[in-house]
């Protein structure tokens, strides 16, 4: 009986070793892979629009990520015109975007709080875009995601929208491809 409490304790403990040291972690980000470099040449070729409606702001989203990696201030990127003289290239697809006047019933917990939810009307938005990081001299995908991404405000139109949720999907790529991880380099 010991040795079996002694075992499933061992599982255990390694389990949640394994998750807390990366043993158990989906994909790296890019921190540890530019942090050293002086300079990074970025190429963003144009955003693709696959959402089907003319109204999602692509070109707002190109200026939203190419602000964000100029303010990037631990990894210095620089943003080139061709990629050929590019070190990596930020590929961006814009697959979806919806907009409603009447925000979707959240999945919380509690009776309160599901009332508030039904009888407060905000306005939602929601992009579905997918990212991907290639290294130009090797063609090698260093990451790539799918982030979806749904804003709720009171009081928000279409277009105000727009720029919201723009700036949320580039700070939410910045921090998963880009962002220093917490816990400390082996």
């Amino acid at each position: 009986m010991k040795k079996l409490a002694y075992i499933t304790l061992s599982v255990i403990l390694f389990v949640l070793a394994g998750s807390t040291y990366g043993l158990c972690r989906d994909k790296p980000n890019l921190y540890n892979l530019f942090r050293k470099k002086a300079e990074t040449r970025v190429y963003i070729p144009p955003i693709e629009n696959l959402s089907g409606g003319n109204k999602a702001g692509v070109a707002c989203l190109a200026r939203e990520l190419k602000d964000a990696l100029r303010k990037r201030r631990s990894i210095r990127f620089d943003i080139v015109e061709r990629e050929e003289d590019s070190d990596i290239i930020i590929d961006c697809s814009l697959l979806s975007f919806c907009w409603s006047k009447d925000d979707p019933l959240d999945l919380i917990m509690g009776t309160y709080a599901i009332a508030y939810d039904l009888i407060t009307t905000e306005n939602y938005a929601f992009q579905e875009v997918k990212f991907t990081v290639t290294n130009t001299k090797k063609n090698k995908v260093l990451w790539g995601e799918r982030l979806k991404i749904d804003l709720t405000r009171k009081d928000m139109t279409e277009d105000e929208s727009i720029p919201l949720i723009n700036k949320k999907t580039v700070k939410t790529f910045m921090r998963d491809c880009f962002s220093k991880n917490r816990i400390k380099d082996r």
